[in-house]
């Protein structure tokens, strides 16, 4: 197995969201900025109104009738007139301010705007002013038929609310909301949803739905079990959910023992957290409940999204100890190795107790239960880490559903790449019939439903598969002796894309003269990772792993590696940046055949520093667009899932000395070849550096955050790099903010600092420790100025270079970066001189200060790279240094050029529009080829 790439921390995000949410290959990687980033994730979080966010759930267990069809064919129109709201064709405005170049976001509401109230839609909820006749006629054509249906099944249902042994369930439930130790409360729940999923499993004959599903869900307490973090960065983290949801097959005992089963994140489904906000006035409770008689109708009362930060805090003063949650508890700490006083304290006690006995004293529960640190961990942000963990054990995750309560009030929590909806809070007492409707939409919910992409997540479908659910008598009291057989089979380990079947209109790539790699099929192996797992909420969750292709014509079987990730949907496909790549290097071909000088420069293509695509395309249904839009949430863009399919490439860290150096320098000629074609790579950094054997080239990768600078663009929205390589003037709240574009001479020195970062930490292919450089590895973009700019200090005042501790692989190699470390330091002073001191004004200078910037870095690295590599006989640098002198970038493009350019890649643009997707349908498909 390929050891991961190096995918550093990290790339930054738009303004106020999370700075840390790329794969982080960061062994110190600290707790304290995952509970930050899911604190940042949550504060953009939308709310929705509990019945719609319902709607769309139930919606999704519809089967084959009219009333699916209509609903589908309203759907498919609504998205697309909301696409072309959102996404109108560019169209260059005014400058909103001196740092930032709008491009016109269409009709669509500014954030800063409030919505008028439609309905009953919450804060966040689109605003109906913008929004076309015909799809406000179509939106409430929708919901009219889904409040139909929905009304239908509250009936449905309405008498397992009213059933005895339910309600007597749920009055003990209620009755554990008077003590002050919370896991009293989670078997009362869970034998309140399994008793309604037993009733519930013939329900619905008279609705158009599906049968409950083979999965059987059940509800299991899982404390005080922990479920340890899959990221290697974070072994030591436990995650203990209070309660899950899997399913018959996944639990293998009963949660009313002593005696229970630990599941992996492969086996849940969904988690329930449980919070106490008071023992003495529970929130959301009712007065005579034992003899309440259920009707239908509207809501009561809800709880908005505003009030979550009062109730996520401690109420009574003697529940402080009991509901308090410590940072270890939670599984927010890294120092997992002591147990805490609350873990020791619950030792060897059975399901229905978490912590230490009940007492009489709350003082003395105060000293009994104070847990070790004294930071609180609030309730929401602890179930967003198991959503995290649900999201990123496997790429196979599209979303996840978990559901907070605050003594008898439970918010149903959505989470996938785009980020978090949360519903209003709604009582389990005061509302108990649309508690069972959930529950039965849940018992019909597919692995698919639940966010499982079964082709992706072959873990997960073997966690899960069994016979046909045929019956219900097992969901309560000890389970039958063949619920607790284990599957003796391993869970597969490949899973085959069929091309031919599943692939609609994906690209055709090749290379130079090459023909066409046309592949009938893909065998992806999903537990062979070649970066690192992502481990984030929302983002691009970017994962590579090993592949198998084989050929359409020969059956011929080809080593490559698949990508996979989420990109914004409005972001061109990076196939298509490809295609438009390699037109270039077919242009530039064709002039070394006609044009002298650069036939003499000794590399007759650059195609050999590109990587080789084979396919692309996005994965049907990983779409975060449907949910925003059945629940008429305001948003801007959305995320799909995409696979890109290429050649194997190794790191570039394989090799060392002037191997390395020599790779490097290739990527640096193939990234100033990209600029002068005008073409912004974005993300120079160590991962995004390999190394082809069979060529023994470096090559450029990643394409994925490049920009074509012919095309409309939001300057400030464009916030891009990998935080160790970044430049110094990006690591800047300026840039993170958006008001700093970014230039040739920003991505330049992103290479300097890669060559000294290897030159420094490397030593035999494997990356060491440096007391200096280790300070670059952080996810704070101010910390990384600062270790950075104290390395420059430091390096242009030390005469003994040895203080540096270069890495005896490159020693001889040292020189290169001696002299680019002291352009670099040449470059800043000069442009710090010329900012201090102008010469003229802006309208009277020949170019901008940002492209003199540019091209006098350009000149000194030139330069530098001249004078340490001319005489080198370890490597042919001769050509390289040809060819970086004839490639050197333009900075500027004309409007003639802009018009130029466009016309040209129209043929491949505007075959494929940059934001349409291009399906992958992993699902075997029941009518041909799409």
């Amino acid at each position: 197995m390929s050891a991961p790439r190096g995918a550093l921390l990290n790339t930054p995000g738009k303004a106020g969201t999370s700075r840390t949410k790329s794969q982080s290959a960061n062994d110190q990687y600290k707790q304290d900025e995952v509970k930050g980033e899911l604190e940042v994730d949550l504060k953009a979080a939308k709310e929705c109104g509990f019945d719609e966010l319902v709607r769309h759930f139930f919606y999704l267990i519809l089967e084959d009738s009219q009333e699916k069809k209509d609903l589908d064919d309203w759907q498919k129109k609504i998205e697309a007139m909301q696409s072309q709201r959102y996404y109108p064709p560019e169209k260059p405005k005014e400058k909103k301010n001196e740092d930032s170049q709008q491009d016109g976001a269409g009709q669509a509401p500014e954030d800063d705007e409030e919505p008028e109230e439609i309905g009953r839609l919450g804060e966040g909820t689109e605003d109906n002013r913008y929004r076309s006749e015909d799809e406000r006629k179509l939106i409430k054509q929708r919901d009219n038929l889904l409040n139909q249906l929905l009304d239908k099944a509250m009936a449905e249902v309405l008498p397992f609310a009213n059933d005895a042994t339910v309600k007597q369930f749920l009055v003990d439930f209620e009755a554990k909301l008077k003590s002050s130790n919370e896991p009293e409360r989670y078997v009362p729940y869970v034998e309140l949803c399994n008793r309604a999923l037993r009733l519930l499993f013939n329900a619905g004959q008279n609705l158009p739905v599906r049968k409950a599903d083979a999965l059987d869900i059940r509800f299991q307490v899982n404390h005080p079990h922990v479920i340890g973090s899959h990221y290697s960065g974070a072994q030591k983290v436990n995650r203990k959910p209070d309660v899950i949801v899997s399913s018959r097959v996944a639990l293998t005992g009963s949660c009313f023992t002593e005696q229970w089963p630990a599941v992996g994140w492969t086996s849940v489904l969904s988690c329930h957290e449980f919070k106490i906000k008071s023992v003495k006035n529970p929130h959301g409770i009712m007065d005579g409940l034992q003899d309440h008689v259920y009707q239908a109708g509207q809501l009561a009362d809800l709880t908005p999204h505003a009030m979550l930060p009062v109730l996520d805090t401690v109420g009574d003063t003697e529940d402080a100890a009991s509901s308090k949650r410590s940072r270890s508890a939670a599984g927010l700490d890294d120092q997992q190795g002591q147990p805490s006083k609350r873990k020791r304290a619950s030792q060897g006690r059975s399901a229905g107790s978490k912590g230490k006995p009940r007492t009489k004293s709350g003082a003395q529960a105060k000293v009994e239960g104070k847990p070790e640190s004294k930071d609180e961990v609030e309730a929401r942000v602890q179930c967003a880490s198991y959503a995290l963990e649900m999201l990123s054990y496997s790429v196979g995750v599209h979303h996840a559903i978990n559901i907070l309560f605050t003594d008898g009030t439970f918010w149903v929590w959505y989470y996938d790449r785009q980020g978090v909806l949360q519903s209003k809070g709604v009582s389990i007492f005061k509302d108990l019939p649309r508690f069972i409707l959930l529950l039965f939409i849940f018992q019909r919910f597919t692995l698919k439903d639940w966010g499982i992409v079964p082709d992706l997540n072959p873990g997960a479908v073997a966690a899960h598969k069994g016979p046909p659910a045929t019956s219900a008598s097992n969901v309560e009291g000890k389970k039958a002796e063949s619920d607790i057989k284990k599957d003796a089979r391993a869970p597969p380990v490949f899973f085959a894309i069929n091309i031919l079947k599943n692939l609609q209109e994906f690209p055709n790539f090749r290379q130079e003269n090459a023909p066409v790699v046309k592949l009938s099929d893909v065998e992806l192996n999903m537990n062979e990772y070649l970066s690192y797992k992502p481990h984030c909420l929302a983002g691009r969750a970017t994962a590579v792993v090993a592949s198998t292709g084989t050929m359409k014509s020969t059956k011929q079987r080809l080593s490559m590696v698949c990508k996979l990730y989420h990109p914004e949907y409005r972001r061109r496909n990076e196939g298509l940046t490809m295609k438009v790549i390699y037109r270039i290097v077919e242009d530039d071909m064709s002039l070394a055949q006609q044009d002298t000088a650069r036939k003499n420069l000794g590399i007759e293509s650059m195609a050999k520093y590109l990587p080789q695509f084979y396919f692309c395309g996005d994965v049907m249904g990983t779409s975060t667009h449907r949910i925003r839009s059945m629940v008429n949430c305001r948003w801007k863009g959305h995320r799909v899932m995409r696979i890109i399919g290429m050649k194997e490439l190794k790191k570039i860290t394989t090799v060392t000395g002037w191997k390395f150096t020599k790779a490097w320098f290739d990527g640096l000629l193939c990234h100033a070849f990209l600029w002068k074609n005008h073409i912004e790579h974005g993300d120079p950094s160590l991962s995004n550096l390999m190394y082809d054997e069979e060529t023994e080239c470096g090559v450029l990768t990643d394409f994925d955050l490049s920009l074509l600078q012919w095309e409309p663009r939001v300057f400030g929205t464009d916030r891009t790099g990998t935080i160790p390589f970044m430049a110094l003037d990006l690591l800047t709240p300026r840039y993170w903010d958006g008001k700093f574009k970014r230039y040739y001479h920003h991505e330049l020195e992103a290479f300097i600092w890669i060559l000294c970062y290897v030159f420094l930490l490397y030593q035999n292919s494997e990356r060491q420790t440096h007391r200096k450089v280790d300070l670059w590895r952080t996810s704070s973009y101010e910390a990384c100025h600062k270790e950075k700019s104290s390395f420059l200090t430091d390096f242009a005042v030390t005469d003994d270079i040895e203080d540096f501790d270069i890495k005896a692989d490159f020693k001889d190699c040292w020189p290169v970066a001696d002299y680019l470390l002291l352009a670099l330091i040449d470059q800043r002073s000069v442009a710090a001189r010329r900012r201090r001191h102008p010469q003229g004004t802006p309208q009277t200078r020949v170019i901008p200060e940002e492209l003199q910037d540019s091209a006098d870095l350009w000149q000194k690295v030139s330069d530098a790279l001249q004078e340490r590599l001319k005489d080198r006989r370890e490597a042919n640098f001769g050509p390289l240094l040809a060819c970086f002198q004839y490639f050197k970038p333009d900075f500027e493009l004309s409007d003639d050029e802009v018009k130029t350019l466009r016309n040209k890649f129209k043929g491949i643009l505007g075959a494929v529009p940059a934001r349409d997707s291009i399906p992958v349908v992993l699902e075997e498909s029941t009518e041909g080829n799409p």
